[in-house]
Order: C-alpha cells, then structure tokens, then sequence
C-alpha cells in the first residue's frame, strides 16, 4: 500500500496477509459489523482505509455499498446502513446537507485530527449513532480505536484510544525512555505492523526502529505523531513532532511542494503553510514565494510583485508536477520570507 502523501518516489509500504487480517477482523468487532448490515464504501481502492471498509464488511457476511466519495452523501440526500466511516475534516463539509436525514448505526472518523467541536455537530446531525474515533497510518494500518461514550464531553481532539488487538502503544521521549501520564511525547507503534518500506531501506531503518520493549528482534513504527496518556488512560493526540500535515485525510511533507515551487525559474524562494480562512472548516495549503528578482528591489514600495511573478502560470507549473490534493488553493507573493 503506498502512502498517500507522496511525490516524485512513491513510498510503498510492505504490508503482510496477517497484518490485514488482524486489523480488518478486530475492527469489525469494534465497530459491531453483522451478516447482513451495510457498510458505506466511500473511500478510493488507492487509499488504505478502503481495505477496512471493503474487507471488514465481507468477512462479517455484511455488504458494502461503493460510493464515488462521502460528499456524494450530500447529494443524495442522506443515507441509511450500519457503518459510514470518513475523514472528521471532509464530513464536515456535507453535516449541514444531510443533517436529519442519516440513519446510521455507528459513524467512524479517522485519517485526520478529529475536533471535539465535530463531534457535537455530529450528535445534532445524526442523533442515535454511535461514534468512533479510529487511528493509524498506512505503516501500521490500524492502531488504536476509541468509542466515544454517549456522555463525553470535552475540549480540543477526541481521544484516539487504545490499541486494538496485537497491537501495542508507546509514548516515549528522549532516548525512547517512556513520558509518564500527562506528559506528551511522539507515539510509537508495535505489534502486526509492517515490514517497512519497499526497496528503501534507508527509510525503513530511520521509521522502523527496533523495539526495546517487545519480543526479540521484534520492531516499532515512530509515527511522527505527538500524543500524551490521559487521566482516563487513553491516548490523546495533540499534533505532529515534526514539519508533515494532514490535509483532508492526504499526507503533505511540506519541503516536497516547496522544492517544487521553487524549481520555477522566477521563484527564489519558496514557504508552505496550512491556513484556516474564516468560514472554512478545514485547512488550505497556501503557497508562499519570492519572485527572483525582489533582492533587488526590497525597501521600495513602488515595486510591483506580482508583475513579476505570473501565478496563474505559477499554478500550472506546480499543478503538472504535483497531485491535485498538493497543489496549493493560494499563493502570495512577498519581498522576502519572515526570519521568525
């Protein structure tokens, strides 16, 4: 299965028979799936989540309807089974057309951070179901699972839970040494992981580290994540150790669009960040750039830049050399980039 955030080398990751197995069959258990209930299958077969909707439904005797996409929903006016699964940040957008009129048994979210304030709005949209929050990368399928009581209430991200079956969580620190409750720290993953990443092997010894806390031999996938044990003993997830985004479900590794923005023979210098405008509830990607000639021209205010940049052209550079979900919804031309 390759990552979905990936450009120029896809990273394909080597994943077993049994990891599937485990992942597939202890969600289905989680997600209380039975011969003749209906799973929504909303998700493209290039994406991994579609291994769980798909198999988890026919190992169960369930069925599976295939949808082009879950805003489809929004255009049918609803839609009624036992299990719809999503990203938190993509089923927002739909919320307000199909509010009242889902009947849903259970309503996973997952592949994204899922706000506390969704979770109320999803109560309100579709009253009866019962709501889970799901975890994992495609390193490690699935991780941790929470089911979310009818009574919680809370601020910032729904807990991401506890692991599922064969699987095992850490939350360690410097020198892998475990961060006690409270304390965050990046989240590693053992267990029915897999085996790493196909023919790069630099990349697998740098995610796939040796876990000094299972069976010999045995490894850990470092997930990048920032995560922190609660007064509940559940997981928590607070944010990214390091510079990768999450948009709309899609992996970003921020230096890879930049690199190419800044192939462009009149940008010099090129930033990415995720905005949030007003009235949107998911981020954009907005691109940041210097055109190649503003050194020179910096401190004077009679200076147009974006005469010399052309950014529709701009876009079409980026947009033949990137998928379309990494193509940038904006882009704002500066004099120079912030230092701090």
């Amino acid at each position: 299965m390759y990552t979905s955030g990936s450009t120029g080398n896809p990273k394909g990751v080597a994943i077993t028979h049994a990891n599937l197995v485990n992942g597939v069959s202890r969600l289905a258990e989680v997600v209380d799936l039975a011969p003749g209930s209906l799973m929504l299958g909303a998700t493209s077969i290039n994406f991994d989540v579609s291994v769980f909707e798909v198999f988890s439904a026919l190992i169960s005797g369930a069925a599976v309807e295939i949808v082009r996409d879950v805003l489809e929903l929004a255009e049918r006016g609803g839609w009624t089974g036992e299990v719809l699964q999503a990203v938190p940040s993509v089923f927002e957008r739909v919320l307000d057309q199909v509010a009242g009129k889902m009947d849903v048994g259970t309503v996973v979210l997952g592949g994204d951070a899922f706000p506390a304030t969704l979770l109320d709005k999803l109560r309100t949209a579709i009253p009866g179901a019962r709501f889970k929050q799901a975890y994992g990368q495609t390193e490690d399928f699935y991780a941790t699972t929470y089911s979310i009581p009818d009574d919680w209430a809370g601020t910032g991200n729904v807990p991401i839970g506890l692991p599922l079956g064969n699987m095992r969580t850490y939350v360690l620190g410097p020198g892998l040494a475990p961060v006690p409750a409270g304390v965050a720290g990046e989240l590693y993953v053992g267990g029915a992981i897999g085996r790493g990443y196909h023919e790069r092997p630099g990349l697998t010894a740098e995610r796939f580290v040796a876990d000094p806390f299972g069976e010999p031999g045995s490894r850990m996938y470092r997930t990048g994540d920032l995560v922190r044990w609660n007064a509940e003993g559940t997981l928590e997830y607070l944010g990214r150790s390091d510079a990768q985004m999450k948009i709309r479900g899609f992996r970003v590794e921020p230096g890879e669009v930049e690199a190419v923005m800044a192939e462009h023979p009149s940008v010099a210098q090129a930033v990415l960040l995720a905005r949030t405008a007003p009235g949107l509830g998911d981020p954009r990607l907005v691109g940041y750039v210097v055109p190649a000639g503003a050194s020179s021209t910096q401190g004077s205010s009679d200076v147009d830049l974006n005469a010399q940049l052309d950014l529709a052209e701009l876009r079409r550079f980026v947009a033949d050399r990137l998928p379309e979900f990494l193509v940038p919804s904006a882009f704002v031309v500066l004099d120079r980039l912030p230092l701090d």
